[in-house]
């Protein structure tokens, strides 16, 4: 009976999110209390999106969006939760919080940020390999490279589907893996990003078509950020 009343309930002790370009209000209950909380974009140091398989993702695209504070040195974590048309609220959130963390790009609208590989793009067989051969047809990452992040959404055992970033300000160094079978069937390889970002201690991109170009590319953005670093300081670029 409590279970269907969950499932029914009128949304009325729903928590109320609003989403500023420099402020996040959040306003619900703890426990029996009534709170408001107000978390600065300048302090989101990154995001994160899980949507799970159901009615309400079937139908309004419904997610929980993760942030990560760092507030004066103290990390901490708040959930937007049910969250409506959460795909897209994530992906224009997020890119909104990258600019406000990086003031040299922050004039650069969204188009400019060129798309290095999206695994979306690869060629058919490749896509058939890796999800057939692989034993990964539903749970396979979807990987966008772009100048300012990479984004990673794959499918989980639970049915929930996690979507993550990882900012190129945060790579260390980067790595290309593949073997001559590899190279000559469809080009591809695995990079490995070596880096840290707020929910990531560095990042895998298997099964990568044309890797080589998609690296060497990789290897110009995270040239021309590290060049920004000793331009700008490395404080205002992050900041």
């Amino acid at each position: 009976f409590f279970i269907f009343l969950f499932f029914v309930r009128c949304g009325c002790c729903e928590s109320h999110y609003i989403i500023s370009e420099d402020l996040v209000k959040i306003e619900g209950y703890e426990g029996c209390n009534w709170q408001r909380t107000n978390v600065e974009v300048k302090e989101i140091q990154d995001l994160s999106l899980v949507q799970r398989f159901g009615i309400g993702y079937c139908i309004h695209d419904h997610g929980n969006i993760r942030l990560y504070i760092d507030k004066k040195g103290v990390q901490s974590q708040v959930t937007l939760r049910h969250i409506e048309n959460s795909q897209n609220v994530f992906e224009k959130f997020s890119t909104h919080v990258h600019k406000m963390n990086h003031p040299d790009t922050k004039a650069k609208s969204e188009n400019q940020f060129h798309i290095i590989y999206d695994s979306a793009n690869d060629s058919n067989g490749l896509k058939c390999y890796r999800s057939f051969f692989c034993c990964r047809l539903w749970f396979f990452p979807h990987t966008i490279i772009s100048q300012d992040k990479i984004t990673s959404s794959y499918w989980t055992c639970t049915c929930a589907k996690v979507t993550k970033q990882f900012d190129m300000a945060n790579i260390v160094d980067q790595n290309l893996t593949r073997s001559a079978c590899q190279g000559c069937l469809w080009g591809y390889g695995k990079i490995s990003i070596q880096g840290k970002d707020a929910d990531q201690s560095g990042l895998e991109i298997n099964f990568v078509g044309k890797s080589r170009d998609v690296f060497n590319k990789l290897g110009v953005s995270c040239d021309m950020i590290n060049n920004r670093k000793r331009i700008l300081g490395e404080d205002k670029l992050l900041k």
